[in-house]
């Protein structure tokens, strides 16, 4: 929340934002998706996630060692009613802050003390 406050703060659209990071777990589950059912080859993992450089596949692979499809796909379901509420012209403060609190339970407290992948969607920004 401090984190979308801060970019809000450099009149950044919190609808942006929410597209970013849907790009991200979306991609995030696709490469889930295809580790979990056994698949090897970086490049179909690539391919069936919408990868375009299939080297990137190693450290995606990395991104969600951690996580459950079942808590990518929570999460992103969680970002797809997020971006659906803003595009309906929902109320930015309180609609990200509804939308942290049910979203911070999907993921492992872990990755909320050091988000390195969100930060970097920031930046990009």
């Amino acid at each position: 929340l401090t984190l979308w406050h801060e970019l809000a703060g450099r009149n950044e659209p919190a609808l942006r934002t929410v597209f970013s990071l849907v790009g991200y777990f979306r991609t995030w589950l696709g490469v889930k998706l295809m580790v979990e059912s056994g698949e090897k080859d970086d490049r179909a993992i690539a391919r069936n996630a919408g990868v375009s450089n299939p080297k990137r596949v190693y450290f995606l692979k990395q991104e969600v060692r951690g996580l459950s499809s079942r808590q990518l796909r929570q999460a992103l379901g969680l970002l797809l009613d997020l971006e659906f509420d803003l595009k309906r012209g929902a109320e930015e403060t309180s609609t990200m802050q509804a939308a942290v609190t049910c979203f911070m339970p999907c993921l492992p407290a872990r990755r909320w003390r050091s988000p390195p992948a969100i930060a970097q969607i920031t930046q990009m920004l």
